[in-house]
């Protein structure tokens, strides 16, 4: 079977905006939920049923854990994606019903839909899931017309029908 012409889209993602869109989709992760709220809970508990002062110490580190936890991920992040340029190039989309092709001035990256883990999208954004929980590829929906962003959501489709979904 002949594939179909693929789309193509050309995209850019900001680096404050990539560091927001990773940072708010691990910071929701249900085991990262669960243990700020574990050492909020251990630490209240330190803090207020211990009278013994090194005891108290450990309370404080648990409740400024929670506290600048999410700063370090915040900084984290962003060296990430500054040791990462290929994150923040211009892009080139192309995809058909088998595979998704991204490529950029010197890289060039082609996958079948089966790679990825799911598809999500908000207002502004379609997300690939990628196997490493938390972390997507971003694609910008200002960057496509109505018919690609179509186009798109069918092709993505192989994704579900991969995974047995």
């Amino acid at each position: 079977m002949m594939d179909a012409k693929p789309d193509v889209i050309r995209y850019v993602v900001p680096r404050d905006v990539l560091r927001r869109i990773y940072w708010r989709r691990l910071m929701k992760r249900p085991s990262r939920i669960v243990l700020m709220f574990l050492l909020v809970v251990l630490g209240m508990n330190v803090l207020t049923r211990v009278p013994d002062d090194p005891w108290r110490i450990f309370g404080f580190m648990c409740i400024l854990l929670c506290l600048f936890g999410p700063t370090a991920l915040w900084i984290q992040l962003g060296r990430a994606i500054d040791a990462n340029p290929h994150l923040t190039d211009e892009k080139s989309l192309e995809f058909n019903e088998r595979r998704v092709i991204a490529s950029g001035a010197d890289w060039r990256n082609e996958l079948a839909w089966t790679r990825f883990k799911g598809l999500s999208e908000d207002a502004a954004y379609f997300y690939l899931e990628l196997p490493t929980p938390g972390l997507a590829t971003v694609i910008p929906k200002r960057a496509m017309n109505d018919s690609q962003q179509a186009a798109f959501r069918r092709a993505a489709a192989a994704i579900g029908r991969a995974a047995g979904a």
